[in-house]
């Protein structure tokens, strides 16, 4: 009879973990060397993200491009990804410097281009030795990066302290100069 309930039970919890197991939903990607990464790509461009739209299955950025690793010496690109993580979509941040490898649809370089975490693109810059590139084409300085959330850049605080400063001045003058005109005269 011992044996009998010790069967019934491993029965019982493997139909358990069974039934109660889901679906597994996790971005899976197969590994290359750098080189490999840089050959599957279409293009490959550094620049900063202006503008994010996040959408329930797609998320979109606009990449302003500074520096062309490889493909058209373009301006800007409609970057696409999936809009999370399990889907292996990658997480832009609007006002971030990335590199983007990328593909595209139709084969003639314009349009959109498409991403995910199973490419190299990668926040910030790469070395374009590691990858097999030749350096890459300015177009343009980059800007300036982004503060961080929460942060102000120096250069956008100094013009609100001087006006504040200046009002507070502003604002003595003006309450010495109404205390001077009403004092009463003495008589003598």
């Amino acid at each position: 009879m011992g044996v009998r309930r010790v069967l019934v039970v491993v029965v019982v919890s493997g139909a358990a973990v069974a039934l109660s197991a889901g679906p597994s939903w996790a971005c899976t990607c197969v590994q290359y060397s750098p080189e490999r990464h840089a050959k599957l790509a279409d293009v490959i461009v550094a620049g900063r993200i202006d503008a994010l739209t996040e959408g329930p299955q797609i998320d979109v950025a606009h990449l302003t491009v500074t520096d062309v690793y490889k493909g058209p010496r373009t301006g800007g690109w409609t970057v696409e990804t999936a809009a999370d993580g399990p889907a292996c979509g990658y997480e832009f941040v609007e006002g971030r410097r990335y590199t983007v490898f990328g593909s595209v649809d139709d084969g003639t370089l314009k349009g959109t281009l498409h991403t995910s975490l199973c490419t190299a693109t990668t926040a910030g810059d790469i070395d374009p030795h590691v990858f097999g590139l030749d350096p890459a084409v300015r177009l343009r300085k980059p800007p300036p990066p982004a503060p961080a959330p929460g942060e102000e850049d120096a250069a956008t605080q100094w013009p609100w302290a001087a006006v504040a400063g200046g009002a507070v001045a502003g604002g003595l003058a003006a309450l010495i100069a109404v205390r001077r005109t009403r004092r009463p005269k003495t008589l003598t």
